[in-house]
């Protein structure tokens, strides 16, 4: 019963894992990667349930739906749809709100402020037949009836309401409480006989039916509907799964291609809405990268050493998120916390440690042995020349100069170059010899 939800359950924790260990490489503080990672796997989850909803159910739907007009007999226990007319025999309902003659109905009536909770909703089913190709199959399982719902407007609809709510032996279903709702929802699924019938009041109080929104769905006999669920030989009908906790079986309004048509543009309507969910999970990790700039996190872990995609990344969206939208520059700036005589940062894959420079401007900034650098010269806070110690030259005017500060004893500050053949990115505190 609980099989579909649990593996969706396991899915978004599986999601929000592999986003935790994408949010530690670009900020490697365990409660900080948590907390990202389970609050963007959200968006994700659903983004991918839409998805893969479109892909199965819609694409599922159709497939099923063509296979049903070919009239081929089903299988004992084969999925399929059967696509006819609806018959009743002699028992038949009256919808309560319209008074429509009915083989299933479903009504809710709700408060304006609401938007899907009811304070008054019931479901009622009679033995139905599904005539068709297939010939006919019985419908014993409780249907998810998977239409548009009729707004009802009409003073005789809520005079019919309040004539059904003083003759109605109602089951209340006062507050929230979950165990109730789900042992209900059981119930209903396991009902196999072709008669269901239930009607569920939420305020024992008085209801003011002026105040409500009424809603209806009704299939009447001869009615042109596709139903979708699982086939049993021995019945010949669509009966209960107890494998899925969800509706056993959805019956759609309409002649098969009017189902294979809606079908197919529900499928696209989902591939768009799961697309669409991506769209708040960007902004989210576009929000948190510029927010928190990759300086500060190595401020906070020096260990870290990212990659020149990260640098990349940190480089586009500062030029064209922090500078385009204030709101989403981190408040003051990110402080150079080395050593004098310290840098820290790369050249291609050779780690830069050593920084001095000259009263007259020059900075020389190396590696530990002193073998691989770059050599600078400055003029105020504006870089004149720059080199590679093996006598590459570095177009000046593609350095980011990203923070300096200097007097007469030392220069502060962080530069990014990227090239084809050259990257460099190195924070250095230079004391002037």
């Amino acid at each position: 019963m609980f099989a579909s939800c649990r593996r969706w359950i396991v899915f978004y924790f599986v999601l929000a894992a592999l986003a935790s260990a994408v949010a530690y490489v670009r900020w490697p503080v365990i409660p900080a990667a948590l907390a990202i990672g389970f609050g963007l796997a959200i968006p994700l989850w659903i983004a991918i349930a839409y998805v893969i909803g479109a892909i199965t159910n819609k694409g599922g739907d159709a497939q099923l739906i063509r296979k049903a007009m070919s009239g081929e007999r089903p299988q004992d226990g084969e999925k399929i749809a059967v696509c006819g007319t609806v018959s009743s025999g002699f028992e038949t309902l009256e919808a309560p709100l319209s008074h429509r003659s009915a083989v299933a109905y479903e009504y809710k009536a709700i408060p304006w402020r609401r938007r899907n909770a009811g304070v008054l909703e019931g479901f009622a089913l009679a033995p139905m037949t599904i005539d068709g190709p297939r010939g006919s199959i019985r419908v014993q399982a409780y249907p998810e009836l998977a239409f548009p719902q009729d707004t009802l407007f009409e003073p005789q609809h809520r005079s019919n309401l309040e004539a059904y709510i003083a003759k109605t032996a109602w089951t209340l279903h006062e507050g929230i409480d979950f165990k109730r709702e789900l042992d209900f929802m059981k119930r209903n699924l396991a009902d196999d006989d072709g008669r269901i019938r239930f009607d569920i009041r939420r305020d024992s109080g008085n209801i003011d039916v002026a105040s409500l929104r009424l809603e209806e769905r009704v299939i009447a006999p001869g009615d042109h509907v596709c139903a979708i669920g699982r086939y049993s030989a021995s019945r010949n009908a669509l009966v209960p799964e107890s494998e899925t906790f969800a509706y056993q079986v959805r019956i759609l309004k309409g002649d098969a291609q009017q189902v294979l048509r809606g079908a197919r543009s529900g499928g696209i309507a989902h591939l768009f809405l799961g697309l669409g969910c991506l769209i708040p999970l960007l902004a989210g990790v576009l929000a948190i990268l510029a927010l928190v700039p990759l300086e500060a996190i190595e401020q906070m872990k020096p260990e870290k050493d990212p990659s020149w995609t990260e640098v990349r990344i940190e480089r586009w969206i500062d030029r064209n998120v922090r500078r385009r939208y204030e709101f989403l520059k981190p408040s003051g700036d990110v402080a150079i916390l080395l050593n004098k005589g310290q840098a820290r940062g790369r050249l291609n894959d050779i780690h830069l440690t050593r920084a001095s420079a000259t009263p007259d401007g020059e900075l020389r900034i190396a590696s530990d042995d002193g073998s691989t650098g770059v050599l600078l010269q400055w003029r105020g806070s504006r870089i004149e020349s720059a080199r590679v110690l093996d006598g590459r030259s570095i177009f000046v005017a593609a350095i980011d100069v990203e923070q300096i500060s200097q007097d007469e004893n030392e220069m502060i500050g962080r530069i990014t170059y990227l090239s084809n053949d050259t990257n460099l990115r190195v924070a250095f505190d230079a004391p002037k010899q």
